[in-house]
């Protein structure tokens, strides 16, 4: 469908069976139904123009690099049996304001969502238990919090904002409490943040133990430069 000046929608129907080769170059697309897994990829050309995408509820993953780059992207729906986000689907976004993930998602892979600048309204499903580094380094969320904070998307740690190894302020960040706050789900932080990082403590205000995830397949490489791990007294128990 190469060069169809005039095509702007393009429903591609629920269906089991992959499709491969899905290709739109120079047609001006502007609504996107997929409703089977596909190695979609919008071209340069079109990614500006895609304004609303639905992920229909027949596909299990959103392909790497799926929306890469589509700047006018305002409206994303994904389908109920979405298992995974891969990495760059939705990199450089910059339109996206908001996005649901439902509960179906158990992984978002690296850099899903960099860079989407006005990205500030996130709602992650409970069933996620990895978010990769970068996922949504970039975003709104990332840049409206301080530097030297943990950044926080919905209910899970995803990242921490600065530079630890940087030579010139890196200090500032090392050897500090950190604190995981109260109601957190999810901990899913680069390991080598953390061992940069080198808390003096940890102070969990979560009474529910968040899971582990990035943070946790490190835990052998930094454990001994964490100095202590403090918890609510009536949850010692649970940790």
């Amino acid at each position: 469908f190469a060069g169809c000046w005039l095509l702007t929608r393009v429903t591609i129907e629920d269906g089991t069976t992959d499709l491969s080769g899905a290709r739109f170059n120079d047609s001006p697309l502007e609504t996107i139904y997929l409703g089977r897994n596909s190695d979609f990829v919008p071209s340069d050309s079109n990614s500006p123009t895609i304004k609303e995408v639905t992920i229909g509820n027949s596909v299990t993953e959103i392909g790497y690099g799926a929306f890469y780059g589509c700047t006018g992207l305002t409206d994303v729906t994904i389908g109920n049996s979405v298992t995974t986000i891969n990495g760059n689907a939705f990199m450089g976004c910059t339109g996206l304001t908001s996005v649901t993930i439902p509960n179906s998602v158990t992984t978002i892979n690296g850099n899903a969502f960099m860079g989407c600048t006005n990205l500030t309204d996130v709602t992650i499903g409970n069933s996620v238990t990895y978010i990769g580094s970068g996922a949504f380094y970039g975003t709104g969320c990332y840049n409206n919090c301080s530097d030297g904070e943990f950044v926080y998307v919905d209910n899970c740690l995803v990242d921490f904002k600065g530079d630890p190894y940087a030579y010139n302020g890196g200090y500032l960040y090392r050897n500090k409490t950190q604190i995981i706050k109260e109601g957190t789900r999810l901990v899913s932080l680069d390991g080598a943040d953390m061992r940069s990082l080198s808390p003096t403590e940890i102070i969990s205000l979560s009474a529910t133990p968040p899971i582990l995830s990035t943070l946790g397949s490190y835990y052998g490489e930094y454990k001994d430069r964490i100095g202590m791990l403090y918890v609510p007294a009536d949850a010692y128990n649970a940790y």
